[in-house]
């Protein structure tokens, strides 16, 4: 998570520093599972644990700051931000929003065991931060780009406020994960895509020809929706009726959702 913020930006991600304060219900078998989770996460994505603190409290937290670096290192990097979306641009997302929401709808299902959901629960419990498709993307020109954290419309709405334009999707355009739709059937797939969240995909707006080249195998990315004048600060949906569809959640919102579990 810590990691894909700095993607979302273009950056290098170079070390973190990791503040852990330990409950009393954790035992020796929790922290070296901890600790293993980490270095493996920091191996994949290449980077270093450089400090921080640990001690002992009453409940378990885990506070996490990442540090990276921008090609030039001035002021006049190169880097996506939320705020640079324009009027006539493409809207795209890698990989397949909903899988991670999916995995954590699987296991709150008791259906973990199920031949067919292995890929939903990993890209819940390992999600990987988009690190090369956002230097990427910001080689190549681009400006806008984010995260999906919160959810992709939650997430979107958040460019179309910082950018004051307004953005629409088409709902058949959307990269759904085929074992999200075996295992729990189109329309849902396509309402955690819509509003599941904690992916870490990246939203990337821009020209078409620029977004198209980014597409790899290994971070695929789908155009998705247009930026228009209209509705600015709201994100709309198009269903294959041609009418708006409102899913029934368009992702975690800190001020509504404060006192739920996130997974």
């Amino acid at each position: 998570a810590n990691v894909s913020d700095l993607a979302a930006m273009g950056a290098d991600p170079q070390y973190l520093l990791i503040a852990t304060t330990l409950g009393p219900s954790l035992t020796i078998d929790d922290l070296d599972a901890l600790i293993e989770g980490i270095a493996e996460s920091c191996r994949f994505h290449g980077v270093r644990v450089a400090g921080g603190d640990v001690v002992r409290g009453p409940a378990t937290s885990i506070s996490i700051a990442a540090y990276g670096r921008i090609e030039g290192g001035t002021v006049d990097a190169p880097l996506l931000r939320r705020s640079r979306a324009r009027v006539g641009d493409f809207v795209a997302v890698s990989g397949t929003p909903g899988a991670s929401a999916a995995g954590l709808a699987v296991i709150e299902a008791g259906r973990a065991a199920e031949v067919g959901v292995e890929m939903l629960l990993l890209a819940h419990r390992r999600p990987v931060a988009r690190v090369a498709l956002g230097q990427a993307a910001a080689a190549s020109g681009l400006r806008c780009g984010m995260d999906v954290s919160d959810g992709l419309l939650q997430d979107l709405g958040h460019i179309a406020e910082a950018s004051e334009v307004g953005i629409e999707l088409a709902a058949a355009s959307l990269p759904l994960h085929p074992a999200a739709v075996e295992a729990l059937g189109a329309q849902a797939a396509l309402d955690l895509a819509l509003g599941g969240g904690e992916d870490f995909e990246l939203i990337l707006t821009g020209p078409r020809d620029a977004l198209v080249r980014l597409d790899t195998p290994e971070a695929p990315v789908t155009l998705i929706g247009r930026v228009v004048p209209d509705h600015p600060g709201a994100v709309i949906v198009w269903g294959e009726d041609g009418e708006a569809y409102e899913p029934p959640r368009r992702g975690w919102d800190q001020t509504r959702d404060s006192g739920e579990r996130r997974s």
